[in-house]
């Protein structure tokens, strides 16, 4: 089971987690994000599949997991080099980070559909995920 699970996820599509073949990196990562966590995306009948599996990873086999890990890696891996640079985080770091933020806000996005909260959620996942995009921090509201 884990080697066609393995075998699955190895060719899954990576869906824009990487640079455009006519933009920057740094821009590649903007649009992939943008283009990731959106509403087109959120209302996909069949959109990304990582939001559905990640549950069901809890409780997998160890084999299971671990090809998930692996091909989980390839894409964190192609990701990582197309990160713009960010004073006090890694390359590493910020790929993870943002792959969790973009598939985490995906998944609740698609819970929440049909309320306000779903796009706010898809908005500050862009919003978080792209710091430097955000020339007037908003300031914390109490």
């Amino acid at each position: 089971m884990s080697r066609s699970f393995a075998a699955c996820w190895a060719t899954y599509p990576v869906h824009g987690f990487r640079a455009s073949k006519t933009s920057p990196a740094s821009t590649g990562y903007q649009e992939s994000l943008e283009r990731y966590v959106s509403v087109t995306h959120r209302d996909e009948q069949y959109g990304c599949a990582y939001p559905a599996v990640l549950s069901e990873m809890v409780g997998a086999p160890d084999q299971v997991r671990h090809a998930f890990a692996e091909s989980f890696q390839l894409r964190v891996g192609a990701f990582e080099a197309h990160v713009p640079p960010l004073t006090g985080i890694t390359a590493r770091e910020r790929a993870l980070a943002t792959m969790a933020l973009a598939i985490g806000g995906l998944l609740l996005s698609r819970a929440l559909r049909g309320s306000r909260m779903s796009d706010d959620m898809l908005h500050a996942c862009r919003k978080w995920a792209l710091p430097e995009l955000d020339a007037n921090p908003v300031k914390a509201k109490r």
